[in-house]
């Protein structure tokens, strides 16, 4: 009998031929069947059992639902001959279009198969090759591997063709017997046994004295395949043959999941050689159709496939498979050694975070792309689209993002398969993830490709983001030991002081108290560190703090109530954690919290708690304080310095024309800003946020800036890419005035877009014989920090003759704005509410 690929023949030879024999005797464990099956009628079949009339033989299709009960074929063969009967012959039209009908919308094994030792196809119950009918173009034996045929029946069974298959494939099957003949009722085999000398898993099984092991009910990725397989003392299995190909796949073809990972992947990520990850070599490979095609670029691991047992190159990152272990009996392979610090250096232009390098691209001026662009560009460096796995790493990658155009691409995509993300590189596992409230959404069906999102509020927030859009990006790669150590170059820093931009920071791990800490911090020339916004807060969180311990910062609470930082700057940012600052008489002093659970987040607690701290030495000025004016507000305006403020938000919104009119009806103005503190002010006052708020910078006839007040204009807070005076298709006019975003920064947008607006005037001393607040009003130069860019007469004019149409407008339909009236001699004074921001100490320079 012959064995391996095309086992099951049988073959006469010379007797004194020696070759390997087979034994039998009855198993003692097994019982036999003691109800035979009910006998057929004469000539005909036993239950279950089909046939016409005029057919010389009974049918049976073995139909499974559950995938763990198809068979290869030559498991399929063994089971009818079991049953004393064979797989199905087709020798007529009648006879293909009854099994046609009788197993319609399905494929399964009949008896025929390639002899490749005489060539041509055979039936394996030895009758001729009368009848065929194959499929178009078949049969192909595609790639050398299908030797074994399958009939395919269309959904109503109306029409059938044969195809070659990959003997391994598992399928359902025909079994035939002749009529009248009782078919056998197979035993059920008992479970495997085990294989002690393979492990105490009562999993492992024993082939050719080699231990096998394969796990189908947990879904892991490559990385955590391997770290099983190593805690079985074994490896991911490599095949070396045919012979343990039809093995590995006689167990994954039986399994309950689709695929498994076996031990090959490729080493380098394009143009990469396949490996044995047992370092065995690589001498036999069975790779599926179209395989490997390393689709996307990212997949560098092998599976096999349950169905054919063909091998597919996968993202090693996504979990979704089950694995196969192999290992000697008796062997022990040796864990590996815990991780290391990766050694190496990073190239020129590279910075450095822990075992990896990034490179920031999309600055002002510099390289924008789509996600594939990006990330073809980053493997052009030697690196990829960057690999975030763990919240520091994210942070790091966040403190960086200030000087980039928002928002930023890094390496995570669902563009293999829907809803299933995975890094870019092919090889990094999922292992961390920072999405964003309510994403990913995949907006619209076309969102497949990952951008982080940052501003002065929330940095490294995930959004999933339409791939062609052309955004800043991040590569990394690990450091390399074959790269030569930087020159070094001078540390703007002391020692021990890590920089940032113009900050240097420090983590001093000796507990103290708050006092002693902002003591020792003043000696070192520096303080306790204060947070300025959302890139520093996750530079001291990620990258100072990592996760060692809580440690003091800057802010202190003030006897009025209010929260100071040590070194004066305004209080611009804030990130209280969950039910703080819980403002309890002693707990004054603010510590950043180090752990997972609480990441970055800040609570005030006792100061004579003895704490690590972290100082901070900058060569950045804090903004001047502003004087208070000890003039009036309008009745709901808040004052801030020797100016009074208000902010007019509703779901309607109003164009830029309205809202400066709106405000001259007080005698106020659109409101100028000059400071970052001033920024903030507007930016915390009590409003809904329905809108972006419009502000009294517009666009001249020269298409210079200017402020409607006739301020200079010394400050500017552009969000990056603006003004771009971007024109909309559909829209009228393009783009000539200036709304604040919620972050703060500035926008050049359609004036006639509705949005809600900020107004400001001075603060007035006296009344007029009617009652009315007498307001000053500034004259040209006024805070005079810098140059005026253009003039505004054009567009004043020009808006004032609409507000003057609208006034009239509105006046008719009676249409009133809280807030936006001037007082009478009989207006009941108003309190005007206090700024309900605790943290927020306005500073302005105006």
């Amino acid at each position: 009998m012959t064995t391996g690929q095309i086992g099951g023949f049988w073959d006469d030879k010379p007797c004194l031929e020696k070759h390997a024999f087979v034994c039998e005797k009855p198993r003692p464990d097994i019982t036999p069947p003691t109800k035979p099956p009910t006998p057929p009628p004469a000539q005909g079949c036993v239950t279950g059992w089909s046939a016409l009339p005029h057919f010389r033989n009974c049918y049976k299709l073995f139909h499974n639902v559950d995938w763990s009960m198809k068979k290869s074929w030559g498991a399929a063969h063994e089971d009818c001959v079991a049953r004393g009967a064979n797989l199905v012959s087709i020798h007529s039209q009648a006879e293909e279009e009854f099994l046609s009908l009788y197993n319609k919308g399905s494929s399964k094994w009949i008896g025929l198969k390639h002899n490749p030792t005489e060539g041509g196809y055979s039936w394996s119950d030895g009758t001729p090759l009368s009848h065929t009918n194959w499929g178009r173009g078949e049969p192909n034996n595609h790639e050398g591997r299908e030797e074994c045929v399958e009939m395919v029946s269309n959904t109503n069974g109306t029409d059938s063709w044969w195809n070659d298959l990959n003997c391994d494939a598992h399928q359902d099957w025909i079994c035939m017997i002749t009529k009248g003949k009782i078919p056998v009722l197979p035993p059920v085999p008992p479970p495997p046994l085990p294989a002690p000398d393979c492990g105490a898993n009562l999993g492992w099984r024993k082939n050719n004295n080699i231990c096998y092991y394969y796990n189908d009910t947990d879904l892991v990725d490559f990385h955590t395949a391997m770290k099983r397989c190593f805690q079985e003392k074994a490896s991911l299995v490599s095949i070396l043959n045919k012979d343990e190909q039809a093995y590995v796949n006689s167990m994954v073809g039986t399994g309950q999941v689709a695929s498994a990972w076996i031990g090959m992947r490729m080493f380098g990520i394009t143009g990469g050689q396949y490996m044995w990850v047992d370092f065995s070599p690589v001498t036999y490979t069975h790779w599926g159709p179209g395989e490997p095609n390393n689709a996307n670029g990212e997949e560098q691991c092998v599976q096999m496939n349950r169905h054919q047992g063909g091998w597919n190159d996968a993202n090693c990152g996504r979990a979704g498979a089950g694995y196969v272990c192999k290992k000697l009996p008796g062997d022990i392979h040796t864990p590996p050694p815990p991780t290391q610090p990766w050694e190496g250096n990073c190239p020129a232009g590279w910075m450095r975070f822990k075992d990896k390098c990034f490179m920031f691209k999309g600055k002002e001026n510099d390289i924008q792309a789509n996600w594939t662009f990006a990330r073809d560009w980053c493997r052009e460096q030697g690196g990829d689209l960057a690999v975030i796995d763990d919240q520091y790493e994210n942070d790091f990658v966040s403190s960086y993002l200030r000087d980039l155009k928002l928002p930023t691409w890094i390496g995570l995509s669902d563009l293999l398969l829907e809803d299933q993300y995975a890094w870019s590189d092919g090889v990094s596992p999922v292992l961390y993830t920072n999405w964003n409230d309510k994403e990913p959404n995949n907006a619209g069906g076309s969102e497949h490709c990952v951008a982080m999102a940052h501003n002065y509020l929330v940095s490294g927030k995930w959004n999933d983001d339409a791939c062609h859009k052309d955004h800043s990006f991040v590569c990394s790669r690990k450091k390399s030991s074959s790269i030569d150590p930087p020159p070094p170059t001078p540390n703007p820093c002391p020692a021990g002081y890590i920089s940032w931009y113009l900050n240097c920071y420090k983590l001093v791990e000796e507990p103290a108290t708050w006092d002693a800490a902002q003591t020792a911090c003043e000696q070192q020339g520096g303080n306790l560190a204060s947070i300025d916004m959302s890139y520093d807060q996750a530079f001291v969180a990620g990258v100072i703090l990592q996760g060692k311990a809580d440690a003091w910062i800057g802010l202190r609470r003030k006897d009025d109530g209010s929260y100071k930082w040590t070194d004066g700057w305004p209080v611009f940012f804030t990130q209280w954690g969950p039910g703080e600052p819980s403002n309890i008489i002693d707990e004054g002093c603010v510590s950043m919290h180090a752990s997972r659970a609480f990441h970055g987040t800040w609570n005030d607690t006792k100061c004579d708690q003895a704490k690590p701290y972290v100082c901070k030495i900058s060569s950045e000025e804090p903004p001047p304080t502003p004087a208070p004016g000890d003039g009036k507000c309008l009745p709901l305006w808040i004052p801030y310095g020797r100016y009074c403020y208000y902010v007019h938000d509703d779901q309607q919104g109003f164009s830029w024309p309205d809202s400066l009119h709106y405000c001259q009806t007080v005698k106020a103005n659109l409101v100028s800003i000059h400071s970052r503190a001033e920024v903030e002010f507007i930016r915390n006052l009590n409003y809904k946020k329905h809108h972006n708020v419009w502000i009294g910078l517009t666009r001249d006839g020269n298409f210079g800036w200017g402020w409607t007040d006739k301020t200079s204009l010394g400050f500017l807070n552009w969000a990056l890419g603006e003004p771009n005076a971007a024109f909309h298709p559909g829209e009228v006019g393009e783009e000539n005035c200036v709304e604040m975003f919620t972050d703060g920064h500035w926008n050049d947008n359609n004036c006639l877009q509705k949005r809600s607006f900020a107004c400001r005037h001075r603060q007035y001393y006296t009344t007029d014989d009617g009652g009315q607040p007498v307001i000053p009003t500034d004259g040209p130069g006024v805070n005079n920090t810098g140059v005026i860019v253009g003039a505004v007469v054009a567009a004043i004019v020009i808006c004032n003759l609409i507000a003057g149409v609208l006034f009239y407008v509105f006046s008719v339909r009676g249409y009133k704005l809280s807030g936006l009236s001037l007082p009478t001699k009989t207006t009941t004074p108003i309190e005007v509410p206090a700024f309900s921001n605790p943290n927020f100490a306005g500073e302005s320079d105006t």
